[in-house]
């Protein structure tokens, strides 16, 4: 590595406050991003994947519902090859690495009937040696 720019690209109008995490892997780079001009404290609503060799925006997945990721980080897994991560409430997400399609959404621990609790988790979620993802979450 010589510390030379290879490429820069604009993928997003913005990346909110948090501090999202850059991951990479099978020829391309992956970071949570903000749609819109619109600072909004607590989270990007987009994960984006570039190309590794040029910087072209390869896909979007935007989170459903309105949700948003704070302090984003994900593990990769392999069959098929993609990323777990989760939200700002905790809920788990796994979107295949070659079209960004969501293979499943798991639950969130935020009370149904206090939805206000779910202001920001700033879990993590990685996936151990016997393929259960195992997740942190600020609630409960």
């Amino acid at each position: 590595a010589s510390g030379e720019t290879l490429w820069q690209t604009k993928a997003a109008s913005g990346q909110n406050p948090d501090a999202s995490s850059v991951m990479a892997r099978s020829g391309m780079v992956l970071a949570a991003m903000e749609p819109s001009d619109i600072m909004k404290v607590g989270g990007n609503t987009q994960v984006v994947a570039l190309n590794s060799t040029d910087g072209h925006v390869l896909w979007r997945w935007t989170f459903p519902d309105g949700k948003t990721a704070y302090n984003w980080i994900g593990s990769f897994v392999d069959g098929p090859p993609s990323i777990v991560f989760s939200n700002a409430e905790g809920r788990p997400y796994r979107i295949r690495l070659c079209d960004g399609t969501m293979l499943w959404e798991g639950p969130t621990n935020v009370p149904s009937d206090k939805p206000w609790q779910s202001v920001s988790s700033e879990g993590g979620l990685v996936v151990g040696p016997n393929g259960v993802a195992y997740g942190t979450s600020n609630f409960m």
